[in-house]
């Protein structure tokens, strides 16, 4: 790997989009080898995993080893305030998100879904109240991102009207 241009995998700094300068992780196309990977873990440097053999597409891939209960895991940690001296957050502050965009045109990516968890209820020592909301976009012209299934503070599940699941239909009626 190396910083800068001309290898098959680098790590560069872009200013080509006018919007934003970017830390770019470049991989390569895939295939039957230089398969595009990042692996974040304990113990893999030098090793034949062997698990993304013929993978095309990029991927993240994190290990966890060792006799402990625990697995990996992705932390999203919001504040107000600074890293060095954070404050409390305030209800619907959103904790973090993951979102899915699909390409539609040439050059124009529309949100597809988006899973988001907000802070929610009365913040306070000890006391870190949250929700859990899956979002997918309608199929209309323009699609509208709609609360499709909320879980709240309370653990209280809500389904938008007419979710179907398996054989089984569910409304909030």
């Amino acid at each position: 790997i190396s910083l800068g241009t001309g290898d098959t995998a680098r790590l560069s700094w872009d200013t080509s989009d006018a919007d934003a300068n970017e830390l770019l992780i470049q991989l390569p196309a895939g295939g039957a080898v230089d398969v595009p990977v990042i692996v974040i873990g304990q113990s893999v440097e030098g090793r034949d995993l062997g698990l993304y053999n013929g993978v095309v597409d990029p991927r993240i891939a994190m290990f966890g080893v060792g006799a402990v209960t625990t697995g990996v895991g992705i932390d999203f940690r919001k504040a107000r305030g600074t890293v060095a001296a954070p404050t409390a957050v305030t209800s619907g502050d959103d904790v973090g998100t993951i979102r899915g965009y699909a390409a539609v045109a040439n050059g124009e990516y529309v949100q597809t879904a988006e899973i988001r968890m907000d802070a929610a209820g009365t913040i306070g020592t000890t006391r870190g109240p949250g929700t859990i909301t899956f979002l997918t976009a309608t199929d209309a012209a323009p699609s509208v991102l709609t609360q499709a299934l909320l879980i709240s503070a309370a653990q209280v599940v809500t389904l938008s009207a007419g979710v179907t699941t398996g054989n089984h239909t569910f409304s909030n009626t």
